[in-house]
């Protein structure tokens, strides 16, 4: 095996774990920002003539972002998760 591809394997296999190790918290805080949206916000923003992507920009994404920012936020913190990254 080429040796500098051996160097690069480990970065990959460390990116790829952390990001299935956060999925699930990511993925739990959307779930429940989009569970929280009301739908009446977007059949009003439909009847008003807003399309399907525009509407998600303007109704959906500002509507899910206070549940799915602060997830993200505290999981890409650096100090309080450094117990489980790897030290190369």
């Amino acid at each position: 095996m080429d040796v500098r591809l051996v160097r690069r394997e480990p970065v990959l296999g460390v990116a790829v774990v952390e990001a299935l190790a956060l999925y699930p918290i990511i993925y739990l805080n959307a779930a429940a920002a989009l569970a929280n949206v009301d739908p009446a916000m977007e059949e009003a923003a439909q009847n008003l003539g807003c399309t399907g992507l525009r509407r998600f920009w303007k109704i959906t994404l500002p509507l899910i972002s206070s549940g799915f920012l602060p997830a993200a936020r505290s999981s890409s913190s650096g100090p309080h998760r450094a117990w489980d990254t790897p030290h190369l």
